[in-house]
């Protein structure tokens, strides 16, 4: 037997949901993307400042200046960013990424 995304999903997310893992888009973490940026995701799943800033529980510049890289995020803030993206945007997002070498 087949089940299908358009069924699992929403079940899955509810499971999230029970364990205290609820994510602004009520998805489950999508392991395709891992290694997104906060600004991608946001644009992405159309989240708004005011909605992750709401969320999180922080400023709404606070947010702007995390997606515009300008500041790091506190350890618990990390922590909240994880659980709104349901994992898609993780601590290591936040570290550049040393170039390849050519």
């Amino acid at each position: 037997m087949r089940i299908h995304g358009h069924i699992l999903n929403p079940l899955l997310a509810g499971i999230h949901r029970l364990m205290g893992k609820v994510c602004l888009t009520g998805n489950v973490p999508n392991r395709q993307n891992c290694g997104m940026e906060l600004a991608a995701w946001m644009h992405q799943t159309g989240t708004s400042a005011e909605a992750l800033a709401a969320q999180i529980g922080v400023h709404l510049v606070t947010v702007y200046h995390w997606k515009a890289r300008r500041k790091f995020p506190r350890p618990q803030h990390l922590h909240a960013i994880e659980t709104a993206t349901c994992g898609a945007v993780t601590a290591s997002d936040f570290v550049p990424r040393p170039e390849a070498a050519a």
